[in-house]
């Protein structure tokens, strides 16, 4: 939630019109957050797909190999999501900069920044991509700033106020107390 007067300094300090800034409000919190809210263990999740997907595409490509098929080819070639965004630190000189490719982008980092600098800076590097691919809006630096703002500003209240729903205040004998409860533990066969 964004306390009064923050939408005149967001526009203020990133030099846009009041009006930009609720519609890119409005845009963050009707399409983006409720995705986001969706996604629960979304890290888990994409690691274990990712670990799949790498695997399943390994042994397609041993056993396509002999045959040497079209499909085979298209494995070698294009990605297995139609858009994946990459995050690639990288120790140079820039802080950031965002490679656009067919199937995608790759955003590279400072990896020398603290943490909270490169979420910043990855937030930033997500806005461009947003202006281009889903609000279709002018891109630029400010507004990747301004969305910068909206998607860290959610994660530190969601870190601050929502997180505490979703924790077990006895630790690990509490979930395995919930993980029993919701999901009863059978009898061996």
């Amino acid at each position: 939630m964004i306390e009064s007067g923050i939408i005149e300094k967001l526009a203020y300090c990133f030099k846009l019109d009041c009006e930009d800034v609720k519609k890119h409000k409005s845009g963050y919190d009707d399409t983006i957050r409720p995705k986001v809210k969706i996604r629960y263990l979304s890290h888990l999740v994409t690691t274990i797909e990712d670990l799949v997907n790498e695997k399943r595409v390994r042994e397609f490509l041993k056993s396509a190999k002999e045959a040497e098929n079209g499909l085979s080819r298209y494995f070698r070639v294009k990605a297995a999501r139609l858009y994946s965004i990459t995050l690639a630190p990288q120790q140079f000189k820039r802080k950031a900069t965002t490679r656009h490719h067919k199937f995608g982008a790759i955003i590279f980092f400072n990896k020398d920044f603290d943490e909270n600098q490169k979420r910043i800076l990855i937030a930033h590097e997500l806005g461009h991509i947003v202006n281009k691919e889903l609000f279709c809006a002018a891109d630029s630096e400010n507004t990747a700033n301004l969305f910068a703002f909206f998607a860290i500003n959610d994660k530190n209240d969601f870190y601050l106020d929502e997180s505490k729903k979703y924790t077990f205040a006895g630790r690990e004998l509490h979930i395995i107390s919930e993980i029993a409860t919701v999901c009863p533990i059978l009898p061996d066969k």
